[in-house]
């Protein structure tokens, strides 16, 4: 099989905050990142969430104009619905369209630095999303902090968000903390066509933090309205618009045991999605409301030294209502069973089952095995196989619009995945990791157009889909004031029934590289940058090139005798590349300059 290079797009946007870069190097039973998503003084425009995760290695954020409106994750070219978010070890889902996966109404300086993962890793923490998880975790609240920050861009765009936290010291080493945080935006003209995005968020936090353990509680909300002009395959000449309302509580408990580690949590979610596309023969409307709840938990208990078991177990139930795909409901129940044992010292062995139970579909037992190899304290190596599952949104079931058509014969998608890998950190100032990668997925799920003459996207089961890929992560601290990350991604699909045009599960890019860095030029300057470059595989409706340059550049500064104060100037696709992201849908986001201020007290 032909593996082509594949190389890994930075959104422009992804410069505004560089993550703590992390390799996870064992199945410990819960990893939680100390170092923050984004910092407190956020700057840029956009605050989203899906903005700072795409600076992330190993992640693609695929935006339809910035990730502020609608973005897609993909981790290894999965397409938009293979991929997902967890926040706390609750798999987050969208039984109504997986195009709001990247979507969190939590501000991103109160979360962890993600952690991607893939394979059994997922499983083990009981993700169980089909291609990958990027994994986010509360920051414990450590100090009071208050934050500001408002800024414009050459657009007429602007934005304004602010918060603090509390803490209070509480008996037996322990800190309750409080917080609440609030923020608008208002940014025209986000691609080509002229699109806009506006949203509110707020929300509030509770927290208990111990040596014992930390409990979390938070409520948050977003309301977002943007122009989709031109999105979803729809004919660019008729005006539409989405405004979405995402109402988000979650409760979460984690004990920091090494030996014996636990952790429940609950998520409750309301999430609703207006669409309104203007035609000639009147106006076209969605309305949808989701309701999603779920219920996870996960223990590791050691049996002896050198073995232990660690069992994991989630109930999720979806209810959707709406004028376009019906009023379902349906329940997911899922657990995992995996014994771990420490054969000779450095090497440890993994190997269990996930059972899958759905409501409407048929259920799957899925076996997960892994082997790891701790050469020596510097070089680590693993291989493992696992197989995943999906059932497809009320979108791909029932959707009717002038650009896309349901199918409600779809059948479950599943995936069977097989990768080896090393890890090498022979100081702190050195990290490189390579990994080989093979997935086959059966019954694969896409929207298609079957002929040069289908006028609209439709979703079928496009069969068998093999992938084989290849990762490579470098991260050198070349000066101490010098950071430099590259990420390069070579990847090749071959499918059994091609369609005439993929729009997400074979238009992927074959290679994907990227270079960031992050200049610390004194205590008053700091310059971060980053370079992109992609080659997307053929797609008859793709015009233009089938390549994507993109470069970005920050440059913040701190006035003497204010620490506090951070002024910031940032470009965002500095070269104007205009290449669609989407095949056939030239929507992408034009060069851009902004300027902001931030406060943190």
């Amino acid at each position: 099989m032909k593996i082509h290079t594949k190389l890994q797009t930075f959104t422009a946007v992804s410069l505004f905050a560089f993550t703590t870069l992390h390799a996870e190097t064992e199945l410990s039973p819960l990893l939680v990142q100390d170092s923050p998503l984004a910092s407190s003084q956020i700057t840029g425009l956009d605050t989203s969430v899906a903005a700072y995760l795409a600076n992330t290695p190993g992640v693609r954020v695929i935006p339809q104009g910035i990730p502020g409106g609608s973005a897609d994750l993909s981790i290894r070219g999965s397409s938009f619905s293979g991929a997902g978010l967890s926040l706390g070890g609750l798999a987050l889902r969208n039984p109504q369209t997986e195009h709001f996966h990247a979507d969190l109404s939590f501000p991103a300086w109160w979360l962890s630095a993600p952690v991607v993962r893939t394979g059994v890793g997922q499983m083990a923490y009981g993700e169980g999303h089909l291609a990958g998880t990027v994994a986010l975790y509360p920051l414990p609240i450590k100090a009071p902090r208050r934050v500001t920050s408002a800024g414009v861009d050459q657009e007429g765009g602007f934005q304004v968000q602010g918060g603090f936290q509390h803490t209070e010291e509480t008996l037996h080493q322990g800190t309750f903390g409080m917080g609440v945080f609030g923020g608008f935006s208002d940014l025209p003209n986000v691609d080509n066509l002229g699109n806009d995005v506006e949203s509110i968020r707020a929300g509030g936090q509770l927290q208990y933090h111990s040596p014992l353990g930390q409990a979390d509680v938070w409520f948050g909300f977003q309301e977002k309205t943007f122009g989709t002009t031109g999105y979803y395959g729809v004919n660019p000449d008729f005006r539409s618009e989405e405004k979405t309302e995402d109402m988000h509580a979650i409760a979460l408990w984690r004990t920091f045991d090494p030996e014996r580690p636990f952790d429940i949590g609950l998520s409750v979610r309301e999430f609703k999605d207006d669409y309104r596309l203007d035609l000639p023969t009147g106006e076209f409307r969605n309305q949808h409301k989701s309701d999603i709840r779920m219920i996870q938990s996960g223990y590791r208990h050691p049996f002896a030294q050198d073995f232990g078991v660690t069992i994991r177990g989630a109930v999720e139930q979806e209810e959707i209502s709406s004028s376009n795909l019906g009023n379902f409901d349906r329940y997911r129940i899922s657990g995992t069973l995996l014994p771990d044992a420490l054969l000779t010292d450095g090497v440890r062995v993994y190997a269990g089952i996930r059972a899958e139970i759905f409501e409407d579909f048929d259920d799957e037992i899925l076996p997960l095995a892994r082997i790891e190899f701790t050469v020596n304290p510097t070089l680590f190596v693993y291989a493992e196989y696992n197989e995943s599952v999906r059932q497809p949104s009320y979108t791909e079931l029932n959707y009717e619009s002038p650009g896309s058509l349901g199918n409600s014969g779809l059948e479950t998608e599943t995936r069977e995945n097989f990768e080896i890998g090393v890890n090498w950190q022979p100081n702190q100032d050195t990290f490189a990791s390579a990994a080989l990668f093979h997935n086959t997925s059966k019954n694969t799920v896409d929207w298609i157009r079957a002929s040069p003459q289908s006028t609209r996207f439709e979703a079928e089961n496009i069969g068998k889909v093999e992938t084989m890929g290849v990762e490579l992560l470098v991260r050198q601290t070349v000066l101490p004031n010098l950071d430099v990350t590259g990420n390069l991604v070579l990847q090749d699909k071959e499918g059994d029934n091609e369609p005439y045009a993929s729009r997400y599960a074979l238009d992927y890019a074959e290679q994907i590289l990227t270079v960031q860095l992050d200049w610390r030029a004194s205590d008053l300057l700091r310059v971060e940058a980053a370079q992109s470059w992609l080659n997307q595989s053929k797609n008859e409706l793709r015009e233009g090139s089938d390549s994507q340059w993109l470069t970005a550049l920050a440059v913040h500064y701190r006035p003497e005798n204010m620490e506090n104060v951070q002024f910031s100037l940032t470009g965002s696709n500095l070269f104007d590349d205009d290449f669609q992201v989407f095949a056939g849908q030239n929507t992408y986001a034009e060069r851009r300059f902004s300027a902001s201020v931030s406060v943190d007290w």
